[in-house]
């Protein structure tokens, strides 16, 4: 499991992120975020659902920016309520 600051540094990349892909989501600065959210995230589920959200959002339209961005800040804001 992780610890309080992992948690909150997880919880704050995700949050970027989100914000990163809602403001500019044709930009790269999303991915930044994500990955450095990989690199803390230790269990495999959440490294399966950060990656599919990284995939996902590589391919998004226009349609589906906000329910991606929406995504990344649910899992950050469940991930932070679980400590």
């Amino acid at each position: 499991m992780l610890n309080n600051k992992k948690s909150q540094s997880l919880f704050l990349d995700l949050k970027r992120g989100a914000t990163a892909f809602y403001l500019n989501p044709k930009g790269k600065t999303y991915l930044v975020f994500l990955n450095h959210a990989l690199k803390i995230v230790e269990k495999k589920g959440l490294k399966r659902k950060i990656e599919r959200i990284k995939r996902r959002a590589a391919r998004a339209k226009a349609q589906e920016v906000t329910n991606l961005a929406d995504e990344m800040l649910t899992l950050g804001i469940l991930i932070k309520k679980a400590i």
